[in-house]
């Protein structure tokens, strides 16, 4: 198995990058769940020691204007960002290009639940999740359309299940679109 040289997290919430930092600087943590009542359990959990803690860096950033010295990335992965933002089509067009965040052959994993929301993003700027005139248009189906048009590959594409837990008695989850791209 080849292991990545760096790492750059990226997320919008400030709060969520300082507690990456934390949990990763200190190799592990702990949360708590909820329980019946006023009762609580607390999970503990511990992060790979084969990765040096230069290796690895959390970065606050929106990800519709990522910085410019961000490119060329050998893997980037979209985790359920597409229907979190006001414009997926700025995140979309920073991923190829000169400036692309995916370099020339490496690749692109997309997972997303495509939950649009207009409280979000503006639903003239949906990538699908509606009707249009010739039926009902897909988000994933767009996604792909538009990414093929940028050098993007299709290499695979699922359904891939994602569950968290709430408290000690509730899951939640949702099924997301995963799809893997190679860029030319």
């Amino acid at each position: 198995a080849q292991v990545a040289n760096t790492v750059v997290g990226v997320e919008h919430n400030l709060e969520a990058v300082q507690a990456a930092k934390t949990i990763w600087s200190e190799r592990g943590g702990k949360f708590t769940l909820n329980g019946a009542g006023d009762l609580v359990s607390e999970c503990h959990f511990a992060l790979p020691a084969n990765m040096a803690a230069e290796q690895v860096e959390f970065r606050c950033a929106d990800p519709m204007c990522l910085p410019a010295e961000m490119k060329d990335f050998d893997v980037v992965v979209l985790n359920d960002v597409l229907a979190k933002v006001s414009s997926p089509n700025a995140v979309l067009g920073r991923l190829g290009g000169v400036r692309g965040l995916v370099r020339p052959g490496g690749v692109l994993v997309v997972m997303d639940g495509f939950e649009w929301s207009e409280n979000r993003t503006p639903r003239s700027l949906w990538l699908g999740g509606y009707t249009g005139a010739d039926g009902p248009v897909s988000s994933a189906g767009t996604l792909k359309n538009r990414l093929a048009a940028e050098g993007f590959v299709l290499a695979k594409e699922d359904a891939l299940p994602q569950f968290w837990r709430d408290s000690q008695a509730r899951f939640r989850g949702q099924t997301l679109s995963f799809l893997v791209f190679q860029r030319k």
